[in-house]
């Protein structure tokens, strides 16, 4: 049974410390920055208004409605863009940088115990990340990379649960949500005792609580060919040099290392329980982001040794051709709100 919301001390105490991929160009933002650069338009893609306020959005709540960046612009192999807040020189230590973007925070007393979700939002979903297996004579190479057009959209809501004994004092354990679904790590790494760490994935941003690459999918196994042995999707939280990412664009400014630390500045902490206007475009029933955005242009992707790039490409291209790449890579659907999906009424276990 649910009891009374929780104190924002107690929200700040536990709040994650979030480390952003540093070669992400797809940044954190701010939904009150994304409702002033965004139309709002039927299922027909007609605008309904060039003006998009919460209280516009109250007016025309429908599911079949849908937000879309006014200057109808979307990251490309030539023009992967930033988007987002952008990244600021930490003083405190040199070469990192920090993210000073919001976080919107609903919280659940239960009689056994407090659960605090943070949600994240972010413009863009950027390209899918997969991973290769290159034969380079008689070496195997493998290279991560980013790959346009695949799997983007706009708009990207992300959260984790941390969750506390029912006095609010102890940490229990965190719901790292991935691809709609959340991993519990009981006792989970924690910085200055109380701040669970969470690692953002490239271009995903699905939350992990450990640094590394992750396989989501098998794509293709093809032992002793050349060059590409084996291809995979994957969601990847660290940078290692021995294992170069290959990728469009650099973010600039560029920093090897990103943190977001909401707790540090009041406002960046967005309880929505208290604030009305947060309680308006959480209600919107539509989408945030074309429900169907059209990715099915095959790409190059970036340059690789035994140039497997474009051995990938053309690879793709007879993919396309005999319909055997799947939809979630070729079409990309903007989410609908936190409160749309469930997370508020939804306990995870």
């Amino acid at each position: 049974m649910t009891r009374s919301t929780v104190d924002r001390e107690t929200i700040a105490t536990f709040a994650p410390v979030v480390y952003l991929h540093p070669y992400d160009n797809h940044r954190p933002a701010s939904v009150d920055d994304y409702l002033r650069a965004v139309y709002l338009l039927d299922d027909a893609g007609t605008v309904l208004a060039e003006t998009v306020t919460p209280e516009v959005l109250e007016r025309h709540n429908l599911f079949t409605n849908y937000l879309r960046f006014a200057d109808d612009r979307f990251p490309t192999a030539e023009d992967d863009f930033h988007t987002g807040v952008r990244i600021e020189a930490d003083p405190r230590i040199a070469g990192q940088g920090r993210c000073r973007a919001p976080v919107y925070v609903k919280t659940f007393a239960h009689d056994t115990h407090i659960d605090l979700k943070y949600a994240y939002f972010y413009a863009f979903n950027g390209f899918q990340t997969f991973r290769v297996g290159i034969l380079d004579g008689f070496s195997k190479k493998k290279r991560n990379f980013l790959w346009a057009r695949y799997a983007r959209h706009e708009g990207d809501w992300e959260h984790v649960t941390v969750r506390l004994t029912p006095d609010g004092r102890q940490l229990i354990g965190v719901f790292y949500a991935q691809h709609g679904e959340s991993l519990f790590v009981e006792s989970p790494n924690v910085e200055e005792d109380t701040h669970p760490v969470v690692y953002s994935a490239l271009s995903s941003h699905a939350s992990y609580a450990f640094a590394g690459t992750t396989t989501l999918e098998d794509i293709l196994n093809q032992p002793g060919l050349l060059p590409i042995n084996w291809l995979k999707a994957v969601d990847t939280t660290s940078f290692d040099e021995l294992d170069a990412l290959r990728y469009y664009a650099k973010p600039d400014p560029f920093f090897s290392q990103v943190e977001w630390r909401p707790w540090g500045e009041p406002d960046l902490l967005v309880l929505v329980d208290e604030d009305p206007v947060a309680g308006q475009w959480l209600a919107f029933k539509g989408r945030w982001g074309p429900p169907r955005l059209d990715n099915t242009h095959i790409d190059r992707p970036p340059a690789m040794p035994q140039k497997a790039q474009d051995r990938l490409f053309d690879d793709a291209k007879i993919g396309k051709f005999f319909g055997l790449l799947s939809d979630k890579y070729l079409y990309g659907a903007g989410p609908t709100s936190p409160e749309q999906q469930g997370w508020w009424n939804e306990q995870e276990q």
